[in-house]
């Protein structure tokens, strides 16, 4: 895994830190699924956590996690991957 870039918020601004902090979770865990074969589609940087969506197939059962959201045609798959929330669809 790649070094966390470290910046002192007296250069970057301390309302900056939270949100380049925020996106360098997110390119460090979407870089270990592409590395890892995983086909990375977006990235959510809304929340507390990353939400990294992934392209649906068999492998993202390795992933452990579990249904986060679902109805009667698909099921919105969740698993926490280095402190990303990361996040498949399941159609039934």
């Amino acid at each position: 895994m790649r070094p966390r870039i470290e910046h002192p918020a007296a250069s970057i601004g301390v309302q900056n830190k939270h949100a380049l902090d925020t996106l360098s979770l997110a390119y460090s865990c979407a870089l270990r699924l592409a590395e890892d074969g995983f086909t990375v589609l977006r990235a959510v940087i809304e929340n507390h956590k990353p939400v990294i969506w992934i392209q649906p197939e068999q492998r993202c059962a390795s992933l452990g996690g579990g249904e986060y959201k679902w109805n009667n045609r698909e099921s919105t798959m969740q698993a926490d991957v280095n402190g990303c929330r990361v996040q498949w669809t399941v159609v039934h």
